[in-house]
């Protein structure tokens, strides 16, 4: 899987604080657990935010991950586990809810058959040669998503569904 997402670090941490960011989503990241390492045991993603009822809104949307976590920067003992994740401990890979620069333009190309195939097949839109599929990937809630466009159709989905093809 592609992963735009930037290493958790105890400078990102101070810069974030600094911008007034007090809370923190901890969630799984599937795309930060290399394929052919066994020797680490995790990934997680820390989405900030300044708002803790845009935190409440991510937290309560991964009801399913059992490693979801809302951290209050303002609590001392959760300012202790984001100043330890900062150092990205091993057996583990943290990373932030934050792109690397360069990335959409990386994505595009590492995806541009699949999106294709994605089009044609699974949403059944029948682009000619002059058509051009117009793809935008953003980051919401520590997830990649897709928005594909095509004339007057659009639809918005998960990375994932279409890297798994």
């Amino acid at each position: 899987m592609f992963n735009p997402f930037v290493p958790f670090t105890k400078q990102l941490l101070d810069a974030m604080l600094a911008k007034n960011k007090k809370y923190f989503v901890r969630q799984t990241c599937q795309r930060g657990m290399p394929l052919q390492d066994a020797s680490v045991k995790g990934a997680f993603i820390f989405t900030h935010y300044d708002s803790e009822k845009e935190a409440i809104v991510h937290y309560d949307g991964l009801k399913k991950d059992t490693y979801r976590f809302l951290y209050d920067a303002t609590i001392p003992e959760h300012l202790e586990r984001l100043n330890i994740a900062g150092n990205n401990p091993e057996p583990y890979r943290i990373f932030a809810a934050v792109a690397r620069p360069g990335w959409e333009e990386e994505a595009k190309k590492h995806l541009l058959e699949k999106v294709k195939y994605f089009t044609e097949h699974k949403l059944s839109w029948k682009p000619s040669r002059a058509d051009g599929v117009n793809l935008k990937l953003y980051i919401q809630f520590g997830q990649l998503f897709a928005e594909i466009r095509l004339h007057n159709q659009k639809i918005k989905v998960n990375l994932e569904e279409i890297e798994k093809l």
